[in-house]
């Protein structure tokens, strides 16, 4: 059984969640600004201080489960990670996570603008992708 990091990449933020695959469930973590490479760098640190084993990304397919023009950038943030770590990436379909979070997050009582603001959105995207990912093994 392994450790297992979600991520929710998007151009300026990544949500990052934590989960394994003994109990199955997904817990958000923080989100991280992607400036100037720090996320980049926490990543890294937090793969190696947790003794991550698996990297799961989230894919924005479309409706029809085509590729978007954000799958590139997604992947190629992703393989530099893995380039530096031993760990195995696997990428899932997105679809919907982040409205998914943002409904879940405005049924809990928070506004669209709070949620937006303080990047929860993104770690709670994380932790969905990740909980999709840990559902289906």
């Amino acid at each position: 059984m392994g450790k297992v990091m979600g991520l929710d990449v998007g151009d300026v933020r990544v949500g990052v969640a934590f989960g394994d695959t003994e109990t199955r469930i997904a817990t958000p973590y923080r989100t991280l600004e992607r400036a100037k490479g720090k996320a980049e760098a926490e990543i890294l640190k937090l793969i190696e201080g947790r003794t991550i084993e698996t990297v799961v990304a989230g894919l924005p397919l479309d409706e029809d489960g085509g590729r978007t023009t954000q799958c590139d950038k997604i992947e190629n943030f992703c393989r530099r990670l893995v380039r530096r770590v031993q760990v195995q990436l696997i990428f899932v379909d997105e679809h919907l996570s982040s409205a998914t979070a943002e409904q879940q997050l405005i049924s809990g009582g928070a506004s669209k603008k709070s949620s937006r603001q303080k990047g929860v959105l993104d770690t709670l995207a994380a932790a969905i992708i990740l909980q999709s990912y840990l559902d289906s093994e």
